[in-house]
């Protein structure tokens, strides 16, 4: 039999989500001069909200580097081996802080239980409209005050033995 598969393969020109996110938790990173960062961990199929599931699946969160015990969830971000559409599952105080601006970016659809975005271009905005919003804000501003309150209380401990 001849060979039936095409002439040659080229690589997808698309960033690759995760990728992508933790570029943007390593800019946080420096921004907060170490003390936060965000971080997308792979995680098992079973360990997703169901209506999200797919081949990829991640949890994108925000972590302070003294909290050992905490975390915060950004969102899930699942996708197919065609990397698009990909699903997020925002989370809730973010969501509804972002609502209102979901329907102008063309390319995501808002479902009520998660959000569809179509290409690489409308991640990148929808993930700028997350990483912007107000709570993304107050969330980082309060890691930081208990990371420095943190800080100081290991300071404390240090000089007492």
């Amino acid at each position: 039999m001849k060979n039936l598969w095409p002439d040659s393969f080229q690589q997808k020109e698309v960033e690759i989500p995760e990728t992508a996110l933790n570029m943007q938790g390593e800019i946080l990173l420096k921004m907060t001069e170490g003390k936060v960062f965000a971080e997308a961990i792979k995680k098992n199929v079973n360990l997703v909200p169901s209506e999200i599931r797919n081949d990829f699946n991640y949890e994108y969160k925000l972590i302070g580097k003294s909290l050992k015990d905490y975390s915060y969830r950004i969102f899930y971000l699942s996708y197919p081996i065609t990397i698009y559409p990909l699903n997020l599952k925002i989370n809730k105080e973010i969501l509804s802080d972002i609502e209102s601006y979901l329907s102008s970016i063309e390319g995501v659809t808002n479902f009520s239980d998660h959000t569809e975005v179509e290409n690489e271009a409308s991640f990148s905005i929808l993930l700028g409209i997350i990483l912007t919003s107000n709570r993304m804000k107050d969330i980082v501003s309060s890691i930081l005050k208990l990371s420095d309150k943190n800080q100081d209380k290991e300071n404390t401990n240090e000089e007492i033995f």
